[in-house]
């Protein structure tokens, strides 16, 4: 119950940065053509490094709470 809970609440917050990367992009593809192109090209790259940065953390995340609970498991 204690794995599950903190991988939920965990999750959440990835959640959050996601739709971050979401707006993002939104915002990006709505400056279509009104901003320079440079503008575009740093926002785009600025909503690829965010998700990447997302995923990984996200996988970090997952397996440090896989080893917690393996090591809970073994302790009892």
């Amino acid at each position: 119950v204690d794995f599950t809970i903190h991988v939920c609440v965990g999750s959440i917050g990835f959640l959050i940065v996601f739709g971050a990367a979401v707006i993002i992009s939104v915002i990006v593809k709505a400056c279509d053509g009104i901003v320079p192109g440079w503008v575009e090209t740093t926002g785009e790259y600025a909503e690829m490094a965010l998700f990447g940065i997302d995923l990984i953390c996200f996988g970090l995340f997952i397996v440090s709470e896989a080893i917690r609970l393996v090591r809970g498991l073994w302790s009892e």
